[in-house]
């Protein structure tokens, strides 16, 4: 089937994945962050605190479940023995944006609201031809209308806000998702529509790369809202 939700249930221990190209990811992270801000972070006023817990729960888990990368001492996060040090009592930057200098992961902040769950707010360095300038505060139907299928109204979006409300925080889950593209940078974000966004022009030409995208989705406890993380391969 083209399109299927695919959930299955996530193990906490491996929430967060990390491999060999942790420094390739991290150290493009800090480029875009440097040189596009404006496109790869944005946040809703009212999300400290939800930002905070995430950046709380990655602190607490990366030294454990991935030990021989992450080392924490006191506020400090060292990565790789120290080629990457994270401050995660920085004030000069938001905690959600600290969090995503840690991981390879893409991290995004899902919140209900009357018009559903809306994207209130994401470190997004690595986005499958869409952008987070024009996402960010749109309700999970509108952040998905490009796909087909999935636009308001219809059964799949449906399907979603309803496995949203469902989540609970002792049952984290995981979806895999994927996209063929003309290219293999990590930094895709919207451009042309059609095969424009993925190749590039009006027709496919050269190798085709693909996009593989894990997802995991988790409720925090303390604020409610939904965490989905996107691990991009």
């Amino acid at each position: 089937k083209p399109f299927t939700i695919g959930l299955r249930r996530l193990d906490l221990a491996t929430w967060i994945e990390v491999d060999d190209q942790l420094a390739a990811y991290l150290q493009e992270k800090r480029r875009l962050y440097a040189g596009e801000w404006a496109n790869v972070f944005g946040a809703e006023d009212g999300t400290e605190d939800a930002q905070r817990e995430v950046l709380t729960l990655l602190a607490d888990d990366l030294p454990v479940n991935h030990a021989a990368q992450y080392v924490r001492t006191g506020n400090s996060m060292r990565i790789l023995d120290g080629a990457f040090t994270v401050d995660l009592a920085s004030a000069g930057m938001p905690p959600l944006a600290l969090a995503g200098l840690m991981v390879q992961e893409d991290l995004v902040l899902m919140r209900k609201s009357a018009e559903g769950w809306r994207l209130v707010a994401a470190s997004l360095c690595f986005p499958s031809a869409w952008s987070l300038r024009e996402k960010l505060g749109k309700p999970m139907h509108a952040v998905h209308a490009p796909v087909p299928g999935f636009t308001e109204g219809t059964r799949n979006a449906n399907l979603i806000e309803r496995m949203f409300d469902a989540l609970q925080v002792a049952q984290p889950v995981m979806r895999w998702n994927w996209t063929l593209f003309g290219e293999t940078r990590l930094y895709h974000p919207a451009g042309g529509v059609g095969l424009k966004k993925h190749f590039g022009g009006d027709g496919i030409e050269g190798p085709i790369t693909l996009r593989l995208e894990r997802q995991t989705l988790r409720k925090l406890p303390a604020s409610s809202d939904i965490l989905v993380t996107i691990r991009t391969h």
